[in-house]
């Protein structure tokens, strides 16, 4: 997602979901978080092939400023980018609504 010529994008590297803000027109990095990903959500029963890390487009708040992702274990997290990135809150939409494996 551009967002006046940041680009917000997500990643897994190594353990770590992180979250870019990249400038759109040179490629530098602005500010990124990271914060403990699984390769594959605990729920994850048969879908491996299709995806693993990160995977959700990041969406922007433009009267906050604040931007919010989504991991693919349920950690939903609420980002300020007028202030680097510091992360304003964060829960698990998994473990806060005991969400149950799917069946297969």
């Amino acid at each position: 997602m551009v967002v006046q010529g940041v680009l917000y994008t997500v990643g897994w590297k190594e353990k770590e979901d992180t979250v870019y803000a990249v400038n759109a027109a040179t490629g530098k990095v602005l500010w990124q978080q990271s914060y403990p990903g699984r390769k594959y959500g605990r729920h994850a029963k048969g879908d491996q092939n299709f995806f693993s890390g990160a995977t959700g487009t990041p969406e922007f708040d433009a009267a906050t400023g604040y931007l919010y992702n989504l991991s693919n274990d349920g950690q939903l997290n609420c980002w300020n980018t007028r202030a680097g990135g510091r992360k304003v809150w964060s829960l698990n939409i998994i473990d806060l609504f005991k969400v149950p494996q799917r069946p297969q």
